[in-house]
């Protein structure tokens, strides 16, 4: 699922926003934390909780963005 807004939402260099795979858990974290987020939208709510538990059973938490969001090069797993 990719982000629908804010920093990691659709922009002119990522259209369809990031996907929440390439946003580090420290964000992800922080947005379960606001209630506004929890209001907002409940698939990606249930994203956001699935990509976290898969971090921590993957032991594959990162703090740091895994691309540059200002990047104009389109983002897929082949070029991150």
């Amino acid at each position: 699922m990719k982000m629908s807004f804010g920093k990691y939402g659709p922009s002119k260099a990522h259209p369809e926003g990031i996907s929440l795979d390439f946003i580090n858990s420290g964000y992800l974290r922080w947005l379960l934390s606001k209630d506004w987020f929890i209001d907002r939208d409940d698939d990606l709510v249930l994203a956001v909780e699935a990509e976290l538990k898969f971090r921590t059973n993957q032991n594959c938490h990162f703090d740091e963005d895994k691309i540059a969001v200002k990047s104009k090069r389109k983002i897929t797993r082949n070029n991150v």
